[in-house]
């Protein structure tokens, strides 16, 4: 179907606005001469009643008197013609010397002639002759009309922008047609397919289970590619808080999968981002960094290495992939996010990068590439973290009376937290347990402040109860955390959002914050001399 472009229909909306504002012109422009006709005509045939019966009475000088005044206000000359030449008269005076015998005037000048009755006496007829302009009140239609025009400009501005907007929606609105209809086919196309692989992975022998697992989640990956398709499915979606931390746990896994044998990978991503929300697709996030990798794994050598770092930045997570491969020239590095740009992958990476970025920008995000020939490429994407998990702590506090109790089946665990207390010089009560009865006997023999104490219980502890069970039995006036290597697990975080407890990963203990807080401070919020110590 064909669209008739804005610019035409504004032009033709003009035209149409031109034309009724001539014809509004013309229109007050008639009123006005006709309404100055009927009024001056009025005015002249009143003006000639009082004279017939100030000629009755012989009131020369009141007479006089109304015709100076009614040739001021509204005529231009009154002529008296009488039978008697004696008695004719003109006003003014000198009209029939000075009068303009322009053969135009006879158009702008219009005469209203009206008989003079002279009391009883009917032999005699005298006539007044009252000569106006006609146009004599055009200036004011004319002034009139400017005002409407001046007047309607906002609202013709408005009417031509309602007109942009509606044909864009139109443009829109067919352009969505379109795409259902492409999307529709597609869909149809890829179902049939899609049904015989899904066949596949079932039927396969154990022994090649990690094709089974690769075919499983390429499977996958088309389902969700189809549902993209779907009219009722919104990919647009921006403000829907998703966990990062599992979409990038899933590409990890499809990373391994997928990733030459020859080709080294090294993946490291910050525990502490299993409490984050960012905004994001999570099958188009895995997909963007999956072609990521493939132009890195095309860029490299065949003993080449990918390292993809994920990093808590506190309100942003950075997803960095780079690679050891041949680099992106110069020259055509700023043209790496232009639409249908392609560049040879053998002498560098960066190809595909229109679709991500159209993406991440989308999800109020930031992506960048840097490279340099011979030496490799890396891709920067920078999410903004728009909440945590409750369970989420980003710093411990320790007041210098808080008591602190460690407890953790394994020594080297243990010795690790005394690493970091002695390496922030915290100097506090510390105790340290390998099993719960150690614990048990020292609470009970000793008394603390629980207000200010803080719990670190180790998850898996070798006995019936868990760190968890434990931390539940303590009242919530205290600080309680839950170190454990489990921090992933969907259930652990649940519990510990429902029972107020904190949750750490055993990596954590090597990298949380830990702040000293000065016991004059009561508000911890406000403490501007906070210590911190720590990584």
């Amino acid at each position: 179907m064909s669209q008739i472009s804005p610019d035409y229909k504004i032009r033709n909306f003009e035209q149409k606005q031109k034309i009724l504002s001539i014809l509004a012109l013309i229109i007050f422009c008639g009123l006005s001469v006709i309404i100055n006709n009927v009024h001056l005509s009025q005015v002249a045939d009143d003006n000639t009643k009082l004279l017939s019966r100030l000629f009755t009475i012989g009131d020369q000088r009141e007479i006089v008197h109304i015709l100076q005044q009614a040739h001021l206000s509204n005529f231009d000359v009154i002529r008296y013609k009488s039978s008697n030449s004696e008695k004719s008269f003109v006003i003014p005076a000198n009209t029939e010397i000075f009068e303009n015998k322009n053969p135009f005037r006879s158009l702008i000048t219009d005469r209203v002639t009206i008989p003079v009755s002279m009391g009883m006496d009917h032999s005699s007829v005298d006539l007044i002759t009252f000569e106006f302009n006609r146009f004599k009140l055009v200036p004011y239609a004319v002034a009139l009309w400017l005002l409407l025009v001046l007047v309607s400009v906002p609202q013709l501005s408005f009417m031509k922008k309602r007109l942009k907007e509606k044909y864009l929606q139109e443009v829109e609105l067919e352009r969505k047609a379109v795409k259902s209809e492409l999307a529709h086919e597609v869909r149809h196309n890829l179902r049939t397919p899609l049904a015989a692989l899904m066949r596949i992975p079932s039927r396969l022998p154990f022994a090649v289970n990690e094709e089974k697992v690769l075919l499983q989640n390429t499977i996958d990956q088309i389902q969700d590619l189809i549902s993209k398709l779907d009219d009722k499915t919104n990919t647009q979606i921006t403000n829907t808080k998703i966990s990062i931390y599992e979409t990038l746990s899933l590409s990890r896994n499809e990373i391994s999968l997928t990733l030459p044998q020859n080709i080294k990978l090294n993946f490291k991503m910050d525990d502490s981002l299993a409490s984050a929300y960012a905004n994001h697709i999570p099958f188009e996030l895995r997909s963007i960094i999956s072609n990521l990798v493939n132009n890195a794994v095309e860029a490299t050598s065949d003993s080449g290495k990918i390292i993809i770092n994920i990093t808590d930045k506190i309100d942003s997570v950075e997803i960095t992939v780079s690679d050891d491969g041949a680099g992106i020239p110069t020259k055509i590095l700023p043209q790496i996010f232009e639409k249908n740009f392609s560049h040879n992958k053998v002498n560098g990476s960066g190809i595909g990068l229109t679709h991500a970025k159209e993406f991440i920008e989308n999800w109020i995000g930031s992506i960048n590439v840097t490279s340099s020939l011979g030496f490799g490429t890396s891709v920067q994407i920078n999410l903004p973290i728009q909440s945590r998990k409750p369970w989420y702590l980003p710093r411990l506090k320790i007041h210098n009376d808080s008591d602190i109790f460690v407890l953790d089946d394994q020594q080297l665990n243990l010795d690790l937290w005394k690493f970091r207390f002695n390496d922030a010089e915290i100097k506090n009560n510390i105790y340290y347990f390998k099993n719960k009865d150690e614990l048990y006997n020292k609470t009970t023999s000793h008394d603390f402040n629980l207000k200010n104490s803080i719990f670190l219980f180790d998850y898996d502890l070798g006995d019936t109860k868990t760190g968890l069970d434990l931390l539940n039995e303590i009242p919530n006036e205290a600080i309680k955390c839950l170190v454990t290597g489990h921090f992933d697990d969907i259930e652990v975080q649940s519990k510990c959002a429902e029972s107020g407890v904190y949750l750490l990963s055993k990596g954590q203990i090597a990298e949380i914050v830990l702040c000293l807080v000065d016991k004059n401070y009561k508000d911890d919020a406000a403490a501007s001399s906070l210590l911190l110590k720590g990584i």
